[in-house]
């Protein structure tokens, strides 16, 4: 969704939206720091031992009794299943914003416009609260991979800023 308006007929400011809801995405990120240690899901109980709550142990003979062996954060998030790295993919993003001056040219010879402008782009994403690990957008497998729905500790997308100058005859 973008939005551009004009202010006293020489500034325009303009803005650019992009969202989407729903999906979800493997994140090799999350896996990499979760096993590593570096994720912050992994500083659980300050990362001292402690038994998880609400959770169950086989007894043996068809049933379970309360789980009373302690555990830690890392030894945790061990041998987890795939699905645990399966995280929602909703994001919004503020793609571009730009604000620019069409500077008069009554006097400026063969021009008939002059502007000049400053913009950003990729100024800032908004993920899912679960998601720490990723930019759901950026994935696949290497840089020149169009995987969708897979993330493998890829670079986020940067910001980039500018100016512009535009000439009109």
């Amino acid at each position: 969704m973008g939005t551009e308006f004009t202010i006293a007929k020489r500034i325009s400011v303009r803005a650019l939206l992009d969202g989407k809801k729903g999906g979800v995405f493997y994140s090799g990120t999350k896996l990499s720091t979760e096993n590593n240690g570096t994720a912050i899901t992994t500083i659980t109980n300050d990362r001292q031992p402690y038994v998880i709550p609400n959770s169950v142990v086989a007894d043996g003979s068809g049933g379970f009794t309360t789980n009373t062996t302690p555990t830690n954060a890392y030894a945790y998030v061990q041998n987890q299943p795939a699905g645990t790295y399966l995280l929602d993919a909703s994001y919004l993003k503020l793609r571009e914003l730009a604000v620019s001056y069409n500077i008069p040219t009554s006097n400026m010879g063969p021009f008939k416009r002059i502007t000049v402008g400053v913009f950003a782009k990729n100024l800032k994403y908004w993920v899912a609260k679960e998601n720490t690990f990723a930019d759901p957008e950026v994935g696949g497998v290497g840089a020149a991979s169009d995987a969708v729905g897979i993330e493998t500790t890829t670079t986020p997308t940067f910001r980039s800023f500018g100016a512009e100058l535009r000439l009109n005859f």
